[in-house]
């Protein structure tokens, strides 16, 4: 953070000495500090808060952790996961042992836009878990079966359910999505089909949790004139 100088821009700071505003939804607010030595060269201390003498401008940089993408067709999206953890740039997501690497032959599936590989329940408990290693806010997907029925949650680290999805039927002409599963704290997606081995997800999308912008006190000081 830095102040343009004395310029002729729109000020960006209000007399009451806060700006709010808002980033990837959390709430952001800017207070100006000062102090009577040069930050430059002396470490910060005898702090104070002014309402008056507002600069010209402060810009604020950042970037969004991007959407991490599953359907198990190449390394970078999956296709080792049942053996093999994955690193992202939000995290490891880890599935080994958990989920099983099948081909997709749904047909419904295929419409709604799966191919290749897909991401499978596994025969023995006719179930599979993915876990990530950060919070996810958000987890969009397709499903598939054509027999049987399906039961999707998402839970987080204590095993707890945030939300869920379930659909009776993955029958021929039924539906297979995309849905999506949201909630504060997400640290694993588990689905299963009870009555068959075959349940397969595809096309995973997973929005990690954004965390809270955190100003230091020294940025902060050199808003000051």
């Amino acid at each position: 953070l830095g102040a343009a100088g004395t310029t002729t821009m729109r000020n960006s700071y209000a007399s009451s000495n806060e700006f709010t505003t808002t980033i990837l939804g959390q709430s952001v607010t800017l207070k100006r500090m000062g102090m009577q030595y040069n930050v430059n060269t002396t470490q910060a201390r005898d702090l104070w808060e002014e309402d008056v003498n507002a600069f010209s401008r402060v810009e604020m940089y950042y970037i969004q952790a991007p959407d991490v993408r599953l359907n198990a067709d190449t390394v970078a999206t999956g296709s080792t996961l049942d053996t093999t953890p994955l690193a992202t740039g939000s995290g490891t997501i880890s599935a080994t042992g958990t989920v099983e690497i099948t081909s997709s032959s749904d047909p419904e599936q295929a419409l709604a836009g799966s191919s290749g590989n897909v991401l499978d329940i596994l025969d023995t408990s006719h179930s599979a878990e993915i876990f990530f290693s950060s919070n996810v806010e958000s987890i969009t997907f397709n499903y598939g079966g054509n027999a049987g029925s399906i039961s999707v949650e998402a839970r987080d680290s204590n095993g707890a359910v945030v939300d869920s999805f379930s659909q009776s039927s993955t029958a021929g002409g039924e539906p297979a999505g995309p849905q999506t599963l949201a909630g504060a704290g997400i640290r694993s997606i588990y689905w299963e089909d009870p009555s068959g081995n075959y349940a397969p997800l595809d096309n995973m999308c997973i929005r990690s949790g954004q965390k809270p912008m955190v100003i230091a006190p020294i940025l902060m000081l050199l808003l000051n004139n």
